[in-house]
């Protein structure tokens, strides 16, 4: 083997000043022991019995009712304590789901917001920064939704709004 070069200066540190997850010069780390022995000599100092119950059992208890026997209206209990027992309500019922809200109708609905909350004296101004943070990520999204083009369809378009 050569000696190092004269610019290199070999030093030897003590052990263990080098190395945190293994030792040097001090062998393998030795790997942890099986405390399942020790748990149960815990256990049975402690007088707890193995044949503990698992959560499931624990959860729903076979002797437990899964349902009630009869099934109960709660409107029918309403109507019998405030006595409109013979008064049928009229459901409203919607054939056709609202139509979502386009991101132009919600960022108008968000800025009518902005204005109340602005113009009520009792709101903070985390009321206002969390509206704000609410309108950048609606622009955001806007920005993200739109489809990019070729640099021809610009000219083509700004072509037909002058022949208009």
């Amino acid at each position: 083997m050569a000696p190092p070069p004269l610019n290199v200066r070999i030093k030897f540190l003590p052990k263990n000043s080098t190395s945190q997850y293994q030792p040097l010069d001090q062998g393998e780390p030795e790997p942890p022991h099986d405390l399942s022995e020790l748990l149960r000599e815990a256990q049975a100092v402690a007088g707890i019995s193995e044949d503990a119950r698992d959560l499931q059992s624990f959860m729903a208890p076979e002797d437990e009712d899964e349902e009630p026997e009869q099934q109960v209206d709660l409107q029918e209990i309403m109507d019998y304590y405030t006595g409109k027992q013979d008064v049928k309500v009229i459901e409203e019922e919607d054939d056709e789901p609202e139509p979502p809200l386009s991101l132009s109708q919600a960022i108008c609905a968000l800025s009518t917001l902005q204005r109340y909350v602005e113009e009520q004296e009792d709101s903070t101004i985390n009321d206002v920064k969390a509206l704000n943070a609410i309108e950048r990520r609606l622009h955001l999204k806007g920005i993200k939704s739109r489809k990019q083009t070729t640099i021809n369809d610009y000219f083509s378009r700004s072509a037909a709004l002058k022949d208009r």
